[in-house]
C-alpha cells in the first residue's frame, strides 16, 4: 500500500510538472482571447433596428483584431444582413437615415410586397404597357406587417413622396401601368439603379423647389415627359384601334 501511494504521489508530481505550465499557457491564451462584445443573437435585417431582442453583451472568444462595438448600439440600425452568434462591428451599424420630411407611408398598390420579408432592401419600379420600364425609388427598405397582405410601409422623403404621387398619378392615367418592387442580390456591393423614371411636369417643379438637390435639374426632363406621354398615348390608341 506504501509502494503504491508512493508511486501515485511520484507520478503525480512527475505529470504536474509537464502539463501544469502547458494548462497554465493554454489559459493564457484563452484569457487573451476571451473579451467582451455585443452578439447578434436573432437575425437582424438590413435596416432593422438593434434592441435587447435581438443582441447580447457576452463574453466571447475571437482571434479576430476589429472594431469591434464598445457601446450598446441601441438607437443604431444594420447596415447588412446579420445571422445569430456574429459579433457586432463598428462597421456593421448606423444611425437611421432621417431627414426631417420623412414620413412612414403606407401602399396597398404596389406589386410583390408579399413576395418579401421585413426589412429587405428593394427599389420601387415602374412599367408601362409599352413595355418601358424606370426605377421611382432606390434602396429603401420595405416593412411589412406578419399577417399577409399586400400592404407595405416604406419610410420616404418630401421628395420620395413626390415621386410615388407621380407614380400612381400614371398607373391611374395609363391603364395597364404597373408599380412593383424588386430586391437586391448582394445588397452590401451592389450600386443604385441606372433608370430614373420620368415624373410628371407638376412633379419636377415640386422637386427643383425642395431644398434636397434633385436629380431632376434642368430643362430635359420636361421634354422627356412629354415625350412619354406621348409614347404611352400612342400605345392606348393602337390597342383601342384593335
Amino acid at each position: 500500500m506504501a509502494l503504491v501511494t508512493v508511486t501515485y504521489l511520484v507520478t503525480g508530481t512527475y505529470y504536474k510538472k509537464i502539463y501544469e505550465p502547458r494548462l497554465l499557457k493554454k489559459q493564457q491564451l484563452l484569457n487573451q482571447l476571451t473579451r467582451m462584445a455585443y452578439v447578434v443573437v436573432k437575425e437582424v435585417r438590413t435596416g432593422e433596428a438593434f434592441s435587447e431582442e435581438n443582441i447580447s453583451y457576452a463574453a466571447v472568444m475571437t482571434q479576430e483584431d476589429a472594431a469591434f462595438l464598445e457601446e450598446a448600439p441601441m438607437g443604431l440600425v444594420a447596415c447588412a444582413p446579420l445571422l445569430p452568434g456574429e459579433i457586432l462591428h463598428k462597421d456593421q451599424c448606423r444611425k437611421k437615415d432621417f431627414s426631417d420630411t420623412t414620413r412612414a407611408c403606407v401602399f396597398t398598390e404596389i406589386l410583390n410586397a408579399e413576395s418579401f420579408e421585413s426589412y429587405a432592401l428593394v427599389d420601387v419600379r415602374i412599367r408601362y404597357p409599352n413595355g418601358e420600364n424606370y426605377c421611382v425609388l432606390q434602396k429603401k427598405n420595405l416593412f411589412r406587417q406578419e399577417k399577409p397582405g399586400k400592404e407595405s410601409r416604406l419610410w420616404l422623403t418630401e421628395a420620395e413622396q413626390v415621386l410615388m404621387s407621380s407614380a400612381n398619378y400614371d398607373v391611374q392615367r395609363f391603364p395597364g401601368t404597373q408599380l412593383y418592387y424588386v430586391a437586391f442580390i448582394e445588397e452590401r456591393l451592389q450600386g443604385a439603379a441606372d433608370s430614373l423614371y420620368i415624373p410628371t411636369n407638376q412633379a419636377i417643379r415640386q422637386l427643383l423647389s425642395l431644398t434636397t438637390p434633385s436629380a431632376y435639374a434642368g430643362a430635359k426632363w420636361y421634354g422627356l415627359r412629354e415625350a412619354l406621354e406621348e409614347r404611352q398615348d400612342a400605345e392606348r390608341e393602337r390597342k383601342q384601334a384593335r
